[in-house]
Parts: structure tokens; sequence; C-alpha cells
């Protein structure tokens, strides 16, 4: 796997494309055509989402996994995170420290971060759906 992918997704990036919704139908082609890759904080979130919802969690992350890569949380990552956080909860009052997670992966590999969180509204090489 390449050290650098073109997008990131975060959960609700991926929700939205699995609940088959007109957002998750925007990001389709960027999926089968590009380098992607997800947090690992993302997967704990899809399979408590499954959980919630009873929907089976093993064919979602087996799927999230065969589409790109699983990243994992670095220090310098983490350390990121906990700046981003501050940073954008200023301006976001939600925005947290597992969206920070989310924004220093992307950030890490020089990715986008594709997402239908409007906390990220206003950060930098985000894609909002």
């Amino acid at each position: 796997m390449p050290m650098n992918y073109e997008y990131v997704f975060d959960s609700s990036a991926w929700i939205e494309f699995l609940g088959g919704t007109p957002k998750g139908k925007q990001i389709q082609g960027i999926i089968e055509e590009n380098d992607i890759a997800t947090s690992v904080v993302a997967i704990a979130e899809l399979v408590d989402k499954c959980e919630r919802t009873s929907r089976p969690y093993k064919d979602v992350v087996a799927f999230v996994k065969a589409k790109g890569a699983i990243l994992p949380i670095t220090e310098p990552i983490a350390v990121e995170a906990g700046l981003l956080k501050n940073q954008h909860k200023k301006k976001h009052p939600k925005f947290s420290l597992v969206d920070g997670l989310h924004l220093a992966t992307a950030r890490s590999c020089g990715a986008i971060l594709v997402t239908a969180d409007s906390d990220f509204e206003d950060a930098d090489k985000v894609m909002m759906l």
C-alpha cells in the first residue's frame, strides 16, 4: 500500500455511501478509482453504528478494508489531533477529539478528508458531502 493516499474517509462518509444516500453516491467514483484510506477510529465508529442499528458489522468492516488501507493512530497523529480539536472547537463546539483524529490522519498522508460532518466545513483539504 502506498504511504500517500488521495482521500481518507471518515465514518460519516462510509455511512452515507453504504446507506446509498445521494451524498454517498457522490463518492462512488472516488472509491473505485483512487487510492483511499480510513482511520482505524472510523472502523470503531462503524462497528458502533452497526451494533446500534442491528446491522452485521463484519461485512461492513470487510468492505471498507477491501476498498482501501486502514491507517493506525501514530504518536504524531495523536498530537496533531489534540491540537486540531482545540483549534476547530472555537468555531464548531461539537468538534471532537475523534474528529481531530480523522483530520490528522488525512493530513499525515497528504490526503483530502471525505466527510458528511459539518464540523469540518472550515477545514483545509476537506471534501464535504
